[in-house]
């Protein structure tokens, strides 16, 4: 049954997951920053919240990610942009891609409600801490 349940959530949430990392919004914005070699898309957008690591720590992160995949592209990123641009790009390149594939229901009251939520559950956050803050990219 667990089993079940695991595969039914993986898809329905799996494709919001790639939105914030695959997506050509995303991809174009990494473009502009200049993180185009190496999957530095990838391993920076994934790993900007964790701070400027080492390629060995976001190895350990992404488990199934052997450090020899990663390093080519960590730390260079970290010398090309600083995580905090990065991760205020993703945000920026994810609002694009949810306003292109959510447009119609962008401003109805369930995503307004939503986005409260989620402003509210940040506020909590942010006042834990700074461990924490630092371990989410604030």
């Amino acid at each position: 049954m667990q089993a079940k349940i695991a595969r039914a959530m993986f898809q329905v949430y799996e494709p919001i997951v790639l939105t914030g990392y695959g997506a050509p919004e995303v991809q174009a914005i990494c473009d502009q920053l200049g993180l185009n070699e190496h999957r530095m898309s990838y391993y920076a957008v994934r790993s900007a919240a964790l701070g400027p690591v080492a390629a060995e720590v976001v190895s350990a992160t992404f488990y199934h990610h052997p450090v020899e995949m990663v390093s080519p592209a960590i730390p260079l990123a970290w010398s090309i942009a600083s995580p905090e641009s990065i991760i205020a790009a993703r945000f920026d390149g994810v609002d694009q891609v949810l306003r292109r594939l959510l447009f119609e229901q962008i401003g109805s009251p369930q995503i307004t409600e939503a986005v409260e939520l989620v402003r509210e559950a940040d506020g909590v956050f942010s006042r834990r801490p700074a461990v924490v803050r630092s371990a989410r990219g604030a």
